[in-house]
């Protein structure tokens, strides 16, 4: 048995994503929902944007684990609900939602599970030597269940098709984690050197091209290089290729349009860059913005890690353009608008409105985050 508790993410979307397109190609079932009013794809879906919404200071939200059962062993539905709520509660994410999902995609059947790492009153559940203690908590359960512990490897070379993966030093394995993380940057549609390089950094990876040949090299959770750089002969092909494929092909426009709406949306709410960035990520975009020298927005492009593309803002036409990110800078708030914000708690205040911080210190609910802790 081997328990894996994955890099943890700014959001649920593409945990989320990956998995119910699993089920959706019949590669995966719910083998139980908890904590939550039904196991139904919207349920879940809206229960998790809830909780994202609730997160005060948190970058840390989606909790993504995976249970394997070695070869010989054998978990049937109720063994992996009870198998798996022990786990939870051990770590202290009992009470949270969460969903376990049975993958049959492979030989080895296993189990993934997802729950926020925010409760209900937007604080981060501690984590603090979270992998020692689950090892801990895991060698406990294995002598009740019967399974041994280490009884199943996962893969060694990571999927490409696997759920958003990152860069992670503490993980070992630094040349298989790169090599499956460029695989999967080299999935995603981009058409531009500056796209797959931002691509890349999201993944963790810094990409450098010299002498034709090109070199990856793992960062840590800051984006500071933390390993010594590495090449392969077909790297530069592999990005050179899927490039020209995605240059020579056209982003559907109802995709388009659906991504501009989203934007759009969230914009009258947004006073800044960083509450817009921080609003978009939580539903899997991640806005670039470029600047001039003296610190004013020129121009964006949007990268959508759950579907996998990346493209200039430009492409989304007058939908959503760098105008109305302006203007949501300079919005200036109705009595409607200040109601609305005094009638709803500190958390859905700061995701909603992404209130600067001499805002939130006049609110009364507000505490101030101790040093080391970043909004």
């Amino acid at each position: 048995m081997v328990v894996k508790i994955k890099s943890s993410a700014p959001t649920m979307a593409g945990a989320f994503g990956y998995n119910e397109r699993k089920v959706s190609r019949d590669e995966a079932t719910i083998v139980f929902s908890g904590n939550m009013l039904s196991d139904g794809q919207k349920t879940i879906r809206e229960t998790f944007e809830w909780y994202e919404r609730l997160n005060i200071r948190s970058r840390d939200v989606c909790f993504h684990m995976s249970v394997n059962p070695g070869p010989d062993e054998v978990m049937d539905d109720e063994q992996a609900k009870s198998f798996v709520k022990a786990l939870l509660d051990g770590l202290g994410y009992g009470s949270q939602p969460y969903v376990i999902y049975r993958h049959n995609d492979i030989e080895r059947e296993h189990f993934h599970v997802l729950c926020p790492r925010t409760n209900e009153h937007g604080r981060k559940i501690n984590d603090y030597r979270e992998h020692r203690k689950c090892q801990q908590i895991l060698k406990d359960l294995c002598e009740q269940y019967g399974y041994r512990v280490g009884g199943a490897k996962e893969s060694e070379s990571l999927s490409p098709d696997d759920e958003f993966m990152s860069f992670n030093p503490d993980y070992g394995n630094v040349l298989v984690q790169m090599n499956a993380i460029f695989e999967q940057c080299t999935a995603y549609h981009y058409t531009s050197r500056k796209l797959f390089d931002q691509i890349a950094r999201d993944h963790g990876l810094k990409i450098r091209v010299s002498g034709g040949k090109m070199s990856l090299q793992g960062t840590d959770g800051t984006g500071r290089k933390c390993t010594v750089p590495y090449s392969k002969p077909e790297y530069l092909s592999m990005y050179l290729d899927r490039m020209q494929e995605s240059t020579q092909a056209k982003l559907d426009k109802d995709y388009l349009g659906e991504v501009a709406g989203s934007c759009k949306k969230l914009l009258p709410y947004s006073k800044s860059e960083e509450s817009i960035t921080r609003m978009m990520l939580r539903r899997g975009i991640h806005p670039v913005f470029e600047k001039d020298s003296s610190g004013r927005i020129t121009g964006f492009s949007i990268i959508d890690h759950e579907n996998q593309t990346a493209f200039p803002g430009s492409s989304l036409g007058h939908e959503f353009c760098l105008a109305d990110i302006q203007q949501a800078q300079n919005h200036q708030w109705t009595r409607e608008e200040q109601s609305h914000h005094e009638s709803i708690n500190i958390g859905e205040f700061l995701f909603a409105y992404g209130g600067n911080s001499k805002s939130k210190e006049k609110d009364p609910k507000y505490r101030k985050p101790k040093k080391g802790i970043h909004i």
